[in-house]
Formats: C-alpha cells, sequence, structure tokens
C-alpha cells in the first residue's frame, strides 16, 4: 500500500513538473547581417508581432549584431527586422517553444533609393556631391542628410548647438540605454552607455568638417538626428 502511494505521488510530481515545463515562456535570439558583406548590424530594431499586428516583444542588436528577446511567450509570431538605411524584412511564421530558443539570423538589403543634390559644409572649397542614400521603409532616411521620416519617428532629439563649431550636447530622457555617433557613411565612431544621466557631450574638435549623426538607443527604438560640424 505505502508503495504504491509513492508511486502515485512521483506520477503525480511527474505531471506537474511536465505542465510547468509547457507553460514556462521561450526565447527568440540570433545574428542581424548587412547582405551584401556579411558584416554584422548595430543598434537594429526587432519587432515581435501577434497574429492581430500588435507588438509583444521587441529589442535592438548589439555592437556585434547579436540580439536575444528574453522571455517570449509560446506561439507564433511575425518578426520584423528594421534599421536606417535598410529595407525593412518582415518573417512570418516565426514559433517559439517553452523553455528553448528559437534562433533566427537575417540579413538586410540596403534599399536603392537616390537622394538628390546635397550640399556638406566645409572649410574651403565648398563641396557639393551626389550620393546614392538608403533609406528604410519604416524609418528616416540615413546617409547625408534626413528626408523623410514616419510619424512614429518624427520627435527630434534634445542636442544643442546644431550646426556646432566642436561639441554638442544631448539631453537624455530615463528610457535612454546608449547613445552612438556615425559618420554619414554609417562608420561608428563612439558608443556610450547612459545609466541615469540628464545628459552627454561629445566633442568633434577632432574629426572633420561635415555632418554626423547620431542615435538615442531605447529597449524597443532607435532615434536619429544629423548634426553638423563647421569649424
Amino acid at each position: 500500500m505505502r508503495s504504491c502511494t509513492v508511486l502515485l505521488f512521483l506520477l503525480g510530481l511527474l505531471i506537474g513538473l511536465g505542465s510547468y515545463a509547457q507553460t514556462r515562456p521561450g526565447s527568440l535570439r540570433g545574428t542581424i547581417y548587412e547582405k551584401s558583406t556579411g558584416e554584422p548590424l548595430a543598434f537594429v530594431n526587432v519587432v515581435v508581432k501577434d497574429s492581430a499586428g500588435y507588438q509583444v516583444a521587441g529589442g535592438v542588436s548589439d555592437l556585434d549584431g547579436k540580439y536575444n528577446i528574453n522571455p517570449i511567450s509560446v506561439g507564433t509570431f511575425t518578426v520584423e527586422i528594421s534599421s536606417i538605411g535598410f529595407s525593412l524584412r518582415s518573417i512570418e511564421n516565426v514559433s517559439t517553444f517553452s523553455n528553448l530558443p528559437t534562433l533566427l539570423d537575417v540579413e538586410l538589403e540596403e534599399s536603392s533609393e537616390v537622394l538628390g543634390e546635397v550640399l556638406i559644409i566645409c572649410e574651403r572649397p565648398e563641396i557639393i556631391t551626389k550620393k546614392t542614400c538608403t533609406v528604410s521603409c519604416v524609418c528616416a532616411t540615413y546617409c547625408c542628410f534626413y528626408r523623410s521620416e514616419s510619424p512614429a519617428q518624427k520627435r527630434q532629439l534634445d542636442l544643442f548647438p546644431n550646426p556646432t563649431k566642436g561639441s554638442f550636447t544631448i539631453k537624455l530622457t530615463k528610457e535612454i540605454e546608449r547613445v552612438a555617433l556615425f559618420t554619414i557613411t554609417r562608420e561608428l565612431l563612439e558608443v556610450r552607455n547612459i545609466y541615469r544621466a540628464s545628459e552627454t557631450s561629445f566633442d568633434l574638435n577632432t574629426y572633420p568638417t561635415g555632418t554626423y549623426i547620431v542615435k538615442t538607443i531605447s529597449p524597443n527604438s532607435v532615434t536619429s538626428q544629423k548634426v553638423m560640424l563647421t569649424h
């Protein structure tokens, strides 16, 4: 009789553990690459949407192009990957499993929209050039200047002075985790991790005159703005 009781107890325990394991969330992770070069892409937005089109989770890739969305509920989702200068990728029927990571590596392709004439301020001579700029389907134009933005991206950074003759300051909100400085050709110059700071300053005195891109990174979004350096 006692052995039967022990067996029933163990059976119930195993059933309970199995049910608990099935209710545990999963995770989604991978690496974002540039299709033409194979190089990893930093600060790429990864958004997970349910069948109704509502965002249920999200993240941003790190300097090595890696992202990790954890936890995420078990189910089947649409994953949207976007970055300034690249076409939006939308991947349907991505399934997540209880207590198991779902691996999803993605290649982004540069857009081919052409930007018109752009004036870059230099000391001497004045340079006028045409560039083929790349445009994201969901974010602002990136390369030399902003051209158009979606309603969700139209807010401006509190950045001053702009234009600047050497340094500038950015006012920060509590949601901002990192601030990055890029050249207009998407070369990363500097990244700063922000911890409860109300503002941060960049010194551009060692850089050549021209246009730079500042990005602020929050958990689920990236906001960008150009800054002009006119020594």
